[in-house]
């Protein structure tokens, strides 16, 4: 499956570094710095990684050699097995220690070995004869180890000099531990009063740091190896504390400090207790001590324990537990000052299941007896198999003693017993889930959105029968169910029948995973083994996990949330599905479906064209494979056709409307459609009286090209013989492309006006001469 599945999709994959088992706080930095810095040198060991490893080279007695170490937050090293040993002289020979001994940190204290770091001596490698506590002279043992650098095995030397200043010296191997471990511990407490909180640290560098936190809140309550504090709750109250040692290094306990109604609870009838054992006979004792309980006696004295525990029951109570000497004592001195000093009173105490087991018949689990002397003897009547399963405590001496629970037959009571009976005040409430009394307790208790808690309300050391009432929403039955949507508190206050009551508080944690949301970019794609970033929108807090699910059935199980690469080898709608769990708790799957189709094909026709002047436009379709496709030309238009009237290049997007693929075609259109060039010359011209006619003359750099002045004149030349606008056309006759010239000639033709003066006249012999003179508006006229 796996194979199959690296064939289909490819995803990015990171590395992460071993983890080791050191606390990840340490800081390592400080720890070589002020180790070299006070003149140790560092050997590497292999496979401790709860450990760092320094050598005093300098000789020393074992114990300022320890001092030293002390000084630094270390100790002289402990050995927890064969394999640390063999590393660490392995170490040693590599890093130049061949020869000679060198101090451990085993010592000889009050006449067993042991660890200076707290480390339980779990192994031993003393060489043969060893220990042997010989130092040779009177009074002075050999309580410290030395490790004997060409063999790795042990001996037992002397820690301080003699005779002054005489004695072993070596050097020293220290260990800085890792790995500190922290304990805590929690008293059991009345409700409401305080109650101090402790932990001790070891095997890490002293002096410790604390921090207190009431879980689950993160919020630090207190510092120091010791804090007093009172619980919030009755019942559990869960606190962690957090030890970090000079070097950073930290562990974290957990402690449980439980609370119990202590005092009198509110609220119970005493009145109604008064009345309710006084009919029936009971008379009180008056127990000092033991606020929440009563005592009585029964004064109808019987010979069967069984009856005195059934009338005990009618009235709500049990026959009486003794559960420390206080009280024992505090029965015994109430019943002697009520005038019972002598004779037996049956208690609570039964072997009645399993024989040689003796349990309180309240529940009460109490590890104190008061047997006489060679009590409980179980001793059987001659003839009989049954064995004495009651006990009664003797008003004489406060002794007791194991006598027939129903006698009958040959197996008759010696006497008949009167009975103590205990009423509870303060009864004790265990929540628990579903109806099973052994679940742990559902306070604080996490579901996930949807689910629901059963909450059972389990009642002891109270008088049945009881009501209940939760809150919120005021139910009165007993079990309930709670399906919240966000995270609520809920309390339950129990009563029994004499009104004594309990109240106990639990919280459902609600996580809600919200339904992730896939992206996947592109979609749809086109085209087989098409990259594809799938990844989810929005993000998640730590400590999530996503568990992807890819068509085919490939799983992905604990992956991030991307985003990775993918890529399908076929088309084909592709399905993801992705659930997010954080805890226990997953979202509801989201899915989403990747749709890879095949890319349609696209063609232009025609491919090519060239424009010319009789087709002035080239009609291009495009077509598709695709059954469902839509067009897209160059300048946006739609239809499947288009026209182009310029020479260049033409495009069309082909989308499948289906797959939504797309493909891409284009047509290249060229153009002939040159005109041809036309001159007419003279370009201008004018008719005058002198000039009747001018000739226009058409030329045209294009080969070949024919003219037209109309009225069929097709030669090049033309005779204006009349103002007008005259032109000619120039037809091409490669590509029928015309061009046309016009030129515009002009008239003037006005006769100028003309005068003589005198307009008539006669000759005389007088004036035999006459002067006629010619005249005229026109400019530049000539006279003839």
């Amino acid at each position: 499956m796996m194979k199959s599945f690296f064939c289909i999709i490819s995803i990015l994959f990171f590395t992460f570094n071993e983890s080791i088992a050191q606390s990840p706080s340490c800081n390592l930095t400080a720890i070589r710095s002020a180790l070299t810095g006070a003149g140790y040198t560092e050997v590497t060991v292999a496979g401790q990684p709860c450990a760092l490893y320094f050598v005093d080279n300098t000789n020393r007695f074992w114990n300022d050699s320890r001092a030293r170490a002390q000084q630094v937050g270390a100790e002289l090293a402990s050995i927890k097995d064969a394999a640390e040993n063999t590393a660490i002289l392995a170490a040693l020979n590599g890093a130049g220690f061949t020869t000679g001994t060198i101090w451990i940190g085993l010592n000889n204290k009050n006449g067993s070995w042991q660890w200076n770091d707290g480390t339980p001596v779990t192994y031993t490698n003393w060489a043969a004869g060893e220990p042997n506590n010989s130092s040779g002279y009177p009074g002075i043992p050999e309580d410290g180890t030395q490790l004997l650098l060409g063999s790795g095995l042990w001996n037992d030397l002397q820690t301080t000099p003699f005779a002054g200043s005489f004695g072993p010296q070596g050097r020293s191997l220290i260990k800085i531990n890792l790995c500190p471990e922290v304990s805590a511990s929690a008293p059991s407490v009345c409700f409401g009063a305080s109650a101090q909180l402790g932990a001790t640290t070891i095997l890490g560098s002293p002096n410790y740091t604390y921090q207190w936190t009431l879980t689950p809140s993160p919020a630090i309550i207190g510092n120091g190896s010791a804090i007093s504090v009172q619980a919030p709750v009755l019942g559990d109250n869960f606190y962690s504390v957090v030890s970090t040692d000079r070097y950073g290094c930290s562990a974290t306990a957990t402690v449980t400090l439980t609370t119990t109604n202590c005092p009198t609870p509110p609220g119970c009838d005493f009145a109604a207790i008064n009345t309710a054992l006084g009919a029936q006979g009971w008379v009180e004792l008056n127990v000092t001590g033991f606020p929440c309980n009563k005592y009585f006696v029964n004064t109808s004295a019987t010979n069967r324990w069984l009856t005195a525990q059934n009338q005990a029951a009618t009235v709500g109570a049990s026959l009486a537990s003794v559960t420390s000497a206080a009280e024992n004592a505090a029965i015994l001195a109430a019943g002697n000052a009520a005038g019972y000093a002598s004779g037996g009173f049956w208690i609570g105490f039964t072997d009645r299941t399993t024989e040689g087991t003796w349990v309180w018949e309240d529940g009460n689990t109490s590890a104190f007896t008061n047997w006489n002397p060679g009590e409980p003897n179980n001793s059987n009547c001659a003839g009989s198999t049954l064995g004495e399963d009651g006990a009664i405590l003797q008003m004489s001496n406060g002794r007791w003693n194991d006598v027939y629970l129903q006698p009958t037959g040959v197996c008759l009571a010696p006497a008949s017993y009167n009975s103590i009976i205990k009423l509870n005040l303060c009864p004790v409430l265990d929540l628990r889930q579903g109806g099973n009394v052994n679940a742990a307790y559902p306070r604080d208790t996490t579901i996930c959105s949807g689910q629901s808690v059963n909450v059972n309300a389990f009642t002891r050391f109270g008088s049945p029968a009881y009501t209940y009432s939760w809150s919120p929403g005021g139910a009165t039955t007993n079990p309930q169910s709670y399906s919240p949507t966000v995270s609520t508190s809920y309390s339950v206050t129990v009563r029994d029948r004499y009104q004594c009551s309990v109240t106990d508080t639990f919280r459902v944690n609600v996580v809600n995973v919200a339904a992730p949301q896939i992206t996947a970019n592109p979609n749809p794609a086109c085209g087989s083994n098409t990259p594809i970033e799938i990844g989810i929108a929005g993000s998640y807090p730590p400590g999530v996990s996503f568990n992807w699910s890819f068509d085919a059935g490939t799983v992905l199980n604990g992956f991030g949330a991307g985003p990775y690469n993918v890529t399908w080898p076929a088309i084909g709608t592709k399905n993801i599905t992705l659930s997010v769990s954080q805890g226990n708790c997953s979202s509801v799957p989201g899915s989403l479906a990747v749709n890879i189709g095949s890319p349609p094909t696209a063609s232009i026709t025609p491919s090519t064209s060239t424009l010319s002047c009789t087709s002035p436009g080239v009609l291009l379709t495009a077509s598709s494979s695709a059954t469902n496709a839509g067009f897209e030309w160059t300048d946006a238009s739609t239809n499947s056709t288009f026209t182009a009237t310029q020479p260049g290049t033409y495009y069309v997007t082909v989308t499948d409307l289906t797959s939504l693929c797309t493909a891409i075609d284009s047509a290249v259109i060229t153009s002939s459609a040159s005109t041809p060039t036309v001159t007419i010359l003279p370009s201008s011209g004018e008719l005058t009286c002198g000039i009747n006619s001018i000739s226009l003359t058409a030329s045209s750099a294009t080969s070949g090209a024919t003219f037209n002045w109309g009225g069929g004149n097709t030669s090049a030349n033309f005779t204006a013989t009349a103002a007008g606008t005259y032109s000619v056309t120039v037809t091409d006759p490669l590509n029928s492309c015309t061009a046309s010239a016009a030129v515009a000639i002009t008239e003037n033709r006005t006769a100028p006006n003309a005068s003589v003066s005198p307009v008539s006249s006669a000759l005389t012999c007088a004036d035999p001469s006459i002067d006629i003179i010619a005249s005229t508006s026109t400019i530049g006229a000539v006279y003839s």
